[in-house]
């Protein structure tokens, strides 16, 4: 066999853990898709008025095994596993190896106090570069505040910390350990040596050992009776979905961010030289030992505009489209805040809460839902500045997340705002694709490189829109100060 027909008879099973959702699906090594492969199962979040938002680690665990049995259906063999998973998470396991508690998401805000507690005892800049991420109920260090202040039944007969991949890595491989990009999403995680932050772990009365070791080697799936098919295989430690992400779209050079609406948001730029200093407003995680991502993350995105959609009863995403593209900028006048679950970036201001201001008796639905997807644009722009010493001429932002697929209205509307051209790619999944990508590329295979510009619809700015929503960004900053920045 010929080293074109090996590369084709290569099987990759690329998994993506989403918060509302488990995807698989099988690539070869020129990231083709393989016929009949693609699973999803969906799901929801435990949610709670006290701010509870909770998986359970059973049921997740029974989806991603359900999603790799409808994967590997029509496949002989795998040769390596791919996974991307949501950042943030955390969960306990006891010394029987069974969890100890239910999977803690990023949108948990039970911690809001301890974060209070956290920014009154630690200087939150020192941790911010030391971590490159914020004291904030995301992260899994506020959560473990959190849990210490609270549960201290259930802290006490945990033995050891983790984030879900860890577990189902544990269950396949019975191996244990965390890649590089999973770690850095913690705020536990020194950004500069690549460890554990001795001192973060201090504060917390913590020890390296109830934390899995970072490792981001393949590990040999063996005498698995379950799925004879992924016997010998090499499962690759699970990277960030944000990673991920950049990584399926190609938005992985300094003059290509990613930006990605699904239910929430986030802009990411991929670099191999991280700042020494860290801008106040972003984050910094990593790819890998070698590449880090910065940028921000929004609460805010896609599943607020599906909330008002359902509340107003407008129809499907088509009509929305439509009656929005024929509106100028700003027409109804409205000044949104939309923080329905708390801010991240770029203030992070985990108690703000959503505000619509100038409604009129003429207000119509349409009207307050083009406020809403301008003001989230606005917060992208805000990101996008903070970026702008990152980024190298000419940018080309890369689109992503089925929010923009569902309204490419919306995509010309966030090129208006930030001045920057917006590139859709044709291919979709692609936290899938990255996770692919990212396995072909730790057992030694390259995929030819697509051309992004041929392969991707193209939105550039129109200067005279950009212009047009310079008074609205002022009016909203104006109102953030009045609302959130003062009674914060």
């Amino acid at each position: 066999m010929n080293d074109l027909q090996t590369a084709r008879n290569k099987r990759i099973l690329a998994i993506d853990i989403g918060s509302s959702s488990t995807r698989a699906e099988v690539f070869d090594a020129s990231l083709n898709t393989v016929d009949n492969t693609f699973a999803q199962r969906t799901y929801n979040l435990e949610t709670g008025a006290d701010g509870k938002a909770e998986l359970d680690p059973a049921m997740l665990l029974e989806t991603v095994f359900t999603c790799i049995d409808a994967a590997t259906k029509s496949v002989d063999h795998i040769d390596a596993i791919g996974t991307s998973c949501f950042w943030h998470s955390l969960m306990g396991i006891d010394a029987d190896g069974e969890p100890s508690t239910a999977v803690l998401m990023w949108a948990d805000t039970r911690a809001a106090a301890s974060v209070s507690q956290l920014t009154a005892e630690i200087d939150p800049s020192a941790h911010h570069q030391i971590t490159g991420s914020r004291l904030h109920t995301s992260y899994p260090m506020a959560k473990l505040r959190w849990l210490l202040d609270t549960q201290p039944e259930v802290v006490a007969r945990t033995v050891r910390w983790m984030s879900f991949p860890e577990f189902l890595q544990e269950r396949l491989t019975g191996m244990a350990g965390i890649s590089t990009s999973m770690a850095s999403g913690t705020g536990l995680f020194d950004r500069r040596t690549l460890r554990w932050s001795t001192p973060t772990l201090g504060h917390l009365g913590l020890s390296e050992d109830m934390l899995n070791p970072r490792d981001d080697r393949p590990v040999v799936i063996e005498n698995n009776r379950d799925w004879p098919k992924l016997n010998n295989a090499r499962w690759i430690p699970a990277i960030g979905d944000g990673a991920a992400n950049n990584l399926g779209s190609h938005a992985i050079s300094p003059n290509h961010p990613a930006l990605m609406v699904g239910t929430t948001g986030a802009l990411r730029v991929v670099t191999s030289q991280p700042p020494d200093t860290l801008p106040p407003r972003l984050w910094q995680y990593r790819l890998d030992s070698d590449n880090a991502l910065l940028g921000g993350a929004l609460s805010e995105g896609g599943g607020v505009i599906a909330w008002l959609m359902d509340h107003f009863d407008t129809g499907n995403h088509q009509d929305v489209e439509r009656q929005i593209a024929g509106n100028r900028p700003d027409s109804h006048g409205l000044t949104v805040l939309p923080y329905f679950a708390g801010e991240r970036s770029p203030n992070w201001h985990s108690d703000a809460v959503g505000t619509i201001h100038g409604l009129r008796f003429d207000t119509r639905p349409i009207d307050i839902i083009q406020a809403t997807m301008e003001s989230i644009g606005f917060s992208f722009a805000s990101i996008l500045e903070n970026l702008a010493h990152m980024l190298e001429p000419p940018v080309e932002i890369i689109a992503t997340g089925n929010a923009l697929r569902l309204n490419q209205t919306w995509i010309q509307m966030i090129a208006d705002i930030s001045g920057y051209t917006l590139l859709l790619p044709r291919k979709t999944e692609s936290s899938l694709r990255g996770a692919a990508l990212h396995a072909l590329r730790q057992i030694g295979e390259e995929p030819p490189q697509p051309d992004i510009r041929s392969d991707s619809t193209r939105f550039d700015p129109r200067p005279e829109r950009t212009e047009q929503y310079t008074e609205p960004r002022e009016r909203q900053a104006h109102l953030y100060q009045l609302l959130v920045e003062r009674t914060g």
